[in-house]
């Protein structure tokens, strides 16, 4: 059974003077780059499946010992959870972009050529995937119950330069899909056409490549850029509010009640309160020298949060800020 994640920005808020993180660092053996990470608690103990440079492997998470490495026929730089098992995303540079459907032991299934590059996020909804590939497409693909099947549903309007980031809200009525050219475009599906085509809205408030993106509970679209900037708009498009010059290649977040946390290219999380003006930076410790966070993953029943980057994996101990609600706390070792 999969605990509930929260995919996005792994942070803490330290209560003190230092202002920093404290991480353990999984560092037993390099990965390079880890652009993907998956949490899972089978009645053997929680593990982790991590999406790196060497393939998609299992870990314990509790050690961080290797437990076992999926057979895919491609390198994978996304995954999500399914019911049946997993789906997985890759290809081979500059020639395919395939999604891989596998089993609860790591077999694939299925898989389904969706682009001429790789793919380089997913996000899904029910039996629906939204998949951004680097070649700038951006397709949605129906999964059977089982996982037996995958067909390509409908392709999105793409982005020049490539696709980096896709979402869905909570009610899979609006996928948002996010660029290298700066563009957010926002699909409305209550409003197709009559020769059902998605309403979209086109919106160009950043000014480097869309790196997240993220719904709020309430529907509001959260989008964080190369830029430094994070912005906020409705359903219909309209910017609400905007935080600039945070950090550069702020390449995940995460959105809670009252904040949004942000990781960035600079190795430091950023915490900015949602209705109000408050701004707080944490550098992490313990880990040598700082470096870009890459993917993260919040296990939000146990509080544990995992950070990749370019040739390791951060562990943070969260439980003092979820159990708040997310309104601060304090990490720990």
């Amino acid at each position: 059974m999969l605990h509930r994640l929260a995919f996005a920005c792994t942070w803490v808020l330290v209560l003190g003077a230092s202002g920093s993180l404290c991480a353990q660092a999984d560092r037993a053996a390099p990965r390079g780059l880890v652009t993907a990470i998956l949490l899972e608690a089978p009645k053997t103990g929680p593990t982790r499946i991590e999406c790196s440079a060497r393939g998609v492997e299992r870990f314990d998470a509790a050690s961080g010992a290797l437990v076992d490495r999926f057979d895919l026929p491609t390198r994978c730089f996304a995954g999500v959870a399914h019911s049946a098992g997993y789906l997985f995303a890759g290809g081979e540079a500059g020639k395919r972009g395939v999604v891989h459907a596998v089993d609860a032991k790591g077999r694939c299934i299925t898989s389904l050529e969706v682009a001429d590059d790789v793919v380089v996020a997913l996000a899904r909804h029910r039996d629906l995937l939204a998949v951004a590939s680097a070649d700038g497409s951006v397709v949605l693909v129906r999964c059977a119950e089982d996982l037996s099947t995958l067909r390509v549903e409908r392709r999105l309007p793409s982005h020049r330069g490539g696709a980096s980031a896709v979402a869905f809200d909570a009610a899979g009525r609006f996928v948002a899909s996010g660029g290298r050219d700066g563009v957010v475009r926002l699909h409305d599906f209550a409003r197709e056409s009559l020769e059902g085509t998605a309403t979209c809205r086109e919106i160009a408030s950043h000014t480097a490549a869309v790196l997240a993106l993220a719904f709020a509970e309430n529907g509001e679209l959260y989008s964080s850029s190369a830029d430094g900037a994070l912005r906020v708009h409705d359903s219909e498009g309209r910017l609400l509010r905007s935080w600039l010059r945070i950090a550069r290649d702020l390449r995940a977040m995460v959105v809670l009640a009252d904040q949004v946390v942000l990781a960035g290219g600079d190795g430091r999380l950023h915490c900015v309160e949602r209705y109000r003006e408050g701004r707080r930076s944490f550098t992490a410790t313990g880990s040598g020298r700082a470096e870009a966070l890459c993917s993260l993953v919040l296990d939000v029943p146990s509080g544990l949060a995992f950070a990749g980057t370019r040739d390791a994996v951060l562990r943070f101990d969260l439980a003092a800020v979820v159990g708040d609600g997310g309104k601060g706390g304090e990490a720990r070792r």
